[in-house]
């Protein structure tokens, strides 16, 4: 009986991939997206709610409730089952790659990818009008000529940032390691 426990351990530690994967990471960053997506939310509700658009900081950020129902930059309108449907096959997705990550950076861009799709996908299946014809809840407009998002939204973006920022560092050092061509090697003496 107590070698059941450890060889559960390694065969899950081999799953996870080198290094023992960074899942904890990953659900951490993803759990915290959902939790402030959702309150965050629930406050634009209760206060937004029939009061338009509000300038705040001179008008460079407006508050405005909005129900999404067309997806990402109102894409596909009038498909919500749709949109719903590909949120739930990407949200998938996003927990099949989490058990694979290895590193830090990716295991922050999935949990951070993984939390805005789950908080979105929540809004789709639990809000009104019916499961998978719910509508995003936005409240958030960065400047005028930007969609409403929400805090959800922002993570995806945040995301992507981690990712060319990532990428960019492992450019950078393998340039200066040497392994990118001539890179440092080509400026030694």
């Amino acid at each position: 009986m107590s070698n059941a426990p450890h060889g559960s351990k390694r065969r899950l530690r081999d799953r996870l991939g080198p290094y023992g994967g960074r899942m904890g990471l990953t659900a951490a960053i993803a759990g915290g997206v959902v939790l402030l997506d959702a309150a965050t939310k629930e406050v634009a509700l209760r206060t937004l709610s029939g009061e338009g658009r509000v300038e705040v900081l001179g008008g460079l950020i407006d508050l405005h409730l909005y129900r999404n129902f067309a997806g990402p930059n109102d894409i596909l309108p009038g498909h919500t089952v749709l949109i719903s449907l590909f949120a739930i096959l990407a949200t998938a997705v996003l927990v099949a790659v989490a058990f694979r990550v290895t590193s830090t950076p990716g295991a922050v861009a999935v949990g951070l990818l993984l939390g805005g799709a789950i908080g979105n996908l929540l809004d789709r299946l639990l809000r009104e009008p019916a499961p998978l014809r719910g509508g995003v809840v936005d409240w958030l407009q960065l400047t005028s000529r930007t969609k409403s998002m929400n805090l959800a939204d922002l993570a995806i973006d945040a995301a992507i940032g981690v990712v060319l920022v990532a990428t960019a560092l492992g450019w950078w050092r393998s340039r200066q390691a040497g392994e990118g061509g001539r890179g440092a090697k080509g400026l030694a003496p």
